[in-house]
């Protein structure tokens, strides 16, 4: 599989994706997500991951998600560089 086959497939079951960039790095861009289950059942959050050109492709274990769903500093979690909100992004 490459991004694009993923990009594709995420379209094709309805999801909205674009692409964002920051410092210089292109994510995938999953727009209005719902969360159906778990913990966080309901919230809605746009999600993130770095798109690269390798063959197969293989996504970073780094999901970005936005808003946070959890303090930072709490269960792995990091800040990330598209920040809390979309104030430090831009789609493509």
């Amino acid at each position: 599989m490459i991004v694009d086959d993923f990009e594709r497939h995420a379209r094709d079951v309805g999801l909205p994706v674009d692409h964002l960039s920051v410092g210089g790095q292109t994510y995938v861009h999953l727009k209005n997500i719902h969360v159906a289950a778990g913990t966080h059942t309901g919230a809605v959050c746009d999600i993130a991951i770095l798109r690269t050109p390798e063959v197969p492709w293989a996504p970073q274990a780094a999901v970005h998600v936005r808003p946070h769903l959890v303090p930072m500093g709490e269960q792995c979690s990091h800040p990330s560089p598209l920040g809390p909100d979309s104030s430090a992004v831009t789609s493509e």
